[in-house]
Parts: structure tokens; C-alpha cells; sequence
């Protein structure tokens, strides 16, 4: 069986609120739209991860999650995977 490791990074965040805690960063919207493209492009490959680990940091959770109805939960680093 072939595996494949894929590491990513989170799409590009806002800093519309200086004062905001980086952890809480949301992404910006061209961070909304890479990550969108990121995801119709895995999609077409048929990349299909067995196994996520994330970080728990809003622009992350946002990158990684599928609409809202179809959100797997992808939860943080060390406690938990999204199938």
C-alpha cells in the first residue's frame, strides 16, 4: 500500500483586529478562496486522507472543514483525527 504524506499550511489570515490573539485569526478572504481551490483541487486528484492532524487554530479548523453540513470536526493536534 503506497502512503503519502501531505504538510500544509494554513491559508493566509486576517488581521483586520490588531488586538486579536493569533490562535483566533480567521482567514482573510483570498485565504477563504485558496483554501477552497486547495480542496476542489484534492478532490480531483482523488486525494482522500485517511488521517488529519490539526491544529485547533480557527484559520486552520476553517481551511480544513467541508460546508458546514458535511464538517468532519477536525479537532486538535494530539487528541483526535478526522476520518
Amino acid at each position: 500500500m503506497k502512503k503519502t504524506l501531505f504538510l500544509m499550511r494554513h491559508a493566509k489570515s486576517s488581521w483586520d483586529d490588531p488586538a486579536q490573539e493569533d490562535h483566533d485569526r480567521p482567514l482573510n478572504e483570498r485565504g477563504l478562496k485558496n483554501a477552497t481551490r486547495m480542496g476542489a483541487y484534492m478532490r480531483k486528484e482523488d486525494y482522500a486522507p485517511a488521517l488529519v492532524l490539526c491544529s485547533s487554530a480557527t484559520r486552520l479548523r476553517r481551511a480544513h472543514a467541508q460546508p458546514p453540513e458535511e464538517d468532519r470536526g477536525c479537532a486538535g493536534l494530539g487528541d483526535a483525527h478526522c476520518p
